[in-house]
């Protein structure tokens, strides 16, 4: 006995299949249906009772299987949320063990060097213009390198060089140890408001004793001989303060090394002074070379907003709230009462607050944005050797 138009149309809907149509048409889809699910064609197909209740058995079960599958897939997404958790702390622990470790080697110095002091008040050489520790053999011949090694330099300010990573501090005219922590105090000043790297190297003034003359020269501030003294993790001012005294002790260390029969060679002073500083990755203005590396080739995935100012982290952040098709100006509008609920700041304080604003600190204020905003936060770093992505 043929089924009739409402009974196929009944076994149809069990798997959600178009119902509308001639009988032929739809006897066409329920024949496709059976020989997919697998039901025998001399099975008795042309009983109702029989077929409904083989499609609906088998509904039942893909439906199972599916429950099963999305189970899994959640579980899946909680070892993975916790492997993530993991990773991320060992790194944490990892940065940590880092920074104690260039901790303990700059106190090892400093504790090698602790009862001695930067012996520049002992002779009175003002007209050398230089931080001189040491007595020179000839003081008109080193005077005469001093001025060599300062020629077509600017002594006048601290000069500053940037690039996309770093900034290098020069300051050509050391004369006296206070100079030297004057320039530190420049450097922390301009890059105390997030974790930064720092490295020094000095400009010296040399004697050697060689065919039975003294002969002066100077070693200039190259970039190549910069890892010449260890470098730093600065988080606060204890650890600047800590690398101060690393600085010193590295002179004292210098003024220790005198002549002798096998080296015949000495430092004299220190008259110039270069300080690099490597800043962290942060939020702030978009950088053409990080758009190129990451936006361009996930567009699917991340969306960036470009803005004059440094509140490009609140862009995105606004963006992501509104979700769908937005305009410009609802962004900016969401991410401007986003920052003043998050620094507490009235309309009028705003006004002024963004036009100095540095960026957002990811340091000192992702907890607090996290915990105020109830959201989860992943932090990717990109690795040039591997050239892939870590969290």
């Amino acid at each position: 006995m043929a089924l009739t138009k409402a009974q196929l149309q009944s076994i149809l809907k069990v798997f959600n299949l178009s119902t509308s149509g001639t009988i032929k048409q739809l006897k066409t889809r329920e024949t496709q249906l059976l020989n997919e699910l697998g039901f025998p064609k001399r099975g008795g197909r042309t009983y109702y009772t029989k077929v409904i209740s083989f499609v609906i058995e088998k509904q039942m079960d893909q439906l199972q299987d599916q429950v099963i599958l999305e189970d899994l897939l959640k579980y899946q997404k909680q070892i993975t949320k916790a492997t993530n958790f993991k990773e991320t702390r060992q790194k944490i622990i990892k940065l940590q063990q880092f920074i104690q470790y260039e901790i303990d080697e700059l106190q090892e110095k400093i504790d090698l060097h602790s009862d001695k002091t930067v012996r520049e008040d002992d002779y009175n050489f003002d007209y050398f213009r230089c931080l001189l520790f040491t007595q020179p053999q000839e003081q008109q011949e080193c005077r005469e390198a001093v001025i060599r090694a300062r020629q077509g330099y600017n002594t006048e300010e601290i000069v500053q060089v940037h690039d996309d990573v770093s900034t290098t501090y020069f300051d050509n005219e050391i004369i006296q140890l206070s100079d030297i922590n004057e320039l530190i105090d420049t450097v922390y000043e301009e890059n105390n408001r997030r974790i930064f790297k720092i490295q020094f190297l000095f400009g010296t003034i040399s004697e050697e004793f060689a065919y039975d003359n003294f002969i002066y020269d100077h070693q200039p501030l190259l970039d190549k001989n910069i890892q010449q003294y260890a470098p730093a993790m600065i988080t606060n001012q204890e650890s600047i303060a800590i690398y101060k005294q690393y600085i010193q002790s590295s002179i004292v260390e210098m003024q220790d090394f005198q002549i002798t029969e096998s080296t015949k060679y000495r430092y004299i002073g220190i008259y110039a002074m270069m300080v690099r500083v490597s800043r962290l990755p942060f939020a702030g203005l978009c950088m053409k070379e990080l758009i190129d590396k990451h936006y361009k080739s996930h567009k699917q995935q991340l969306f960036y907003q470009v803005s004059d100012l440094n509140n490009c982290f609140w862009f995105a952040y606004a963006r992501w709230i509104l979700k769908g098709k937005v305009f410009p100006d609802q962004i900016r509008c969401e991410a401007k009462k986003q920052m003043r609920e998050f620094y507490n700041l009235t309309k009028k304080q705003y006004d002024t607050f963004i036009n100095d604003y540095k960026g957002f600190d990811v340091v000192d204020e992702l907890n607090k944005f996290i915990l105020k905003k109830m959201i989860n936060v992943n932090i990717f770093y990109y690795d040039y050797d591997d050239k892939f992505y870590y969290l």
